[in-house]
């Protein structure tokens, strides 16, 4: 296996590791929030509404991102605008 892989497998964001992500979704389930299918339904459109379009103009930014000095400051962009546990 490669290392890049094994990184990947490895990813501590989630507890299971892999290419999954969770969003926010264990705390929300613990604390609550999420109960049934409907309050799943009300905080992955939440997320959609906040965190999926912040990603999305990231995304486009980067896509369109032609300086490489410019990186550093959308990686710091990004970082600001990314939720920490």
């Amino acid at each position: 296996m490669s290392t890049l892989a094994l990184l990947q497998l490895a990813d501590g964001r989630l507890p299971a590791g892999g290419h999954a992500h969770s969003a926010g979704l264990e705390r929300a389930v613990l604390d609550g929030r999420v109960t049934d299918i409907v309050t799943l339904g009300r905080f992955l459109e939440g997320r959609l509404r906040t965190a999926g379009l912040t990603d999305a103009a990231l995304a486009v930014a980067a896509r369109n991102n032609a300086d490489p000095l410019g990186w550093t400051r959308l990686e710091a962009e990004a970082a600001a605008r990314t939720a920490s546990p």
